[in-house]
């Protein structure tokens, strides 16, 4: 299900105060949305509601009563809701020894419970549309290519990524297109927010140590490619066409694991 025209919808853009959710929002303007941002910090979300023409919404994805909130308000202002982007994430970078329990709920909470919050909260408003709706989860290429350092972020958008996956089966005949955006390097704050996990010390590992040896794409280019993913309709937008041979090995190995099965 393709979007033709961007002109009189709503979309709702969770994190869109920084990276690949405020690129992502400020085109949906560009293209004559309507585009509601969130945010935490209620001085930052203003401030760049204010520079790209968004409405912004203080909410914390974490907190399903916050999400609910969220699609009420929108709804109660906006009358609709035609596209929903689940984009808020935390990317910790770490060996497996060093991430504590706590660490891996703060990434669970925010990676995969705040799209489960945005699917929940706003899936109705979608599939009551004339014209259905589309979701798009931000998730990573380390759903796919699990390279150390990854077991927690790249865990949970293993899981969001299988749950808008399975929405779009569920949701195929109810007119909602989800669209999995599996971004690798983009410019983001991915580096500050990872210092905010629970157990993170002056003697936690560094982010750059885990970082694969690939080009930061810009923000907006990345919007962009989710424009035309839309306007086509696709179920996947990847940024990096070089992590194309990892993941295509990883699915060799899958299916050369069948051909040992006994006949």
């Amino acid at each position: 299900m393709a979007i033709e025209s961007f002109q009189g919808k709503v979309a709702v853009v969770t994190g869109g105060t920084s990276g690949i959710g405020k690129a992502l929002a400020a085109s949906l303007i560009d293209e004559g949305a309507t585009v509601v941002i969130t945010g935490r910090n209620p001085e930052t979300l203003n401030s760049v509601a204010a520079e790209i023409g968004a409405h912004g919404i203080q909410t914390d994805v974490t907190d399903a009563q916050s999400v609910q909130s969220l699609a009420d308000q929108v709804i109660a202002e906006h009358g609709r809701v035609d596209i929903v982007v689940n984009n808020a994430g935390v990317g910790p970078l770490a060996p497996f020894s060093e991430l504590t329990l706590e660490d891996f709920k703060w990434v669970m909470d925010t990676n995969f419970w705040g799209v489960v919050h945005g699917l929940k909260s706003f899936l109705p408003h979608l599939e009551s549309n004339s014209g259905g709706g589309h979701v798009v989860n931000t998730l990573s290429v380390a759903a796919l290519m699990h390279a150390p350092g990854t077991s927690a972020y790249g865990a949970s958008k293993a899981a969001a990524l299988a749950l808008g996956e399975v929405i779009a089966k569920e949701y195929a005949d109810k007119n909602v297109k989800v669209l999995n955006l599996v971004p690798a390097l983009v410019e983001t704050r991915i580096n500050e927010n990872a210092t905010s996990r629970p157990s993170h010390g002056p003697e936690s590992s560094k982010m750059e140590d885990f970082l694969p040896p690939l080009p930061v794409k810009d923000p907006r280019d990345v919007a962009a490619l989710v424009i035309t993913g839309l306007r086509e309709g696709a179920d996947y937008v990847f940024t990096h066409p070089q992590t194309r041979g990892p993941i295509e090995a990883r699915a060799q190995k899958i299916s050369e694991a069948f051909d040992r099965i006994p006949e």
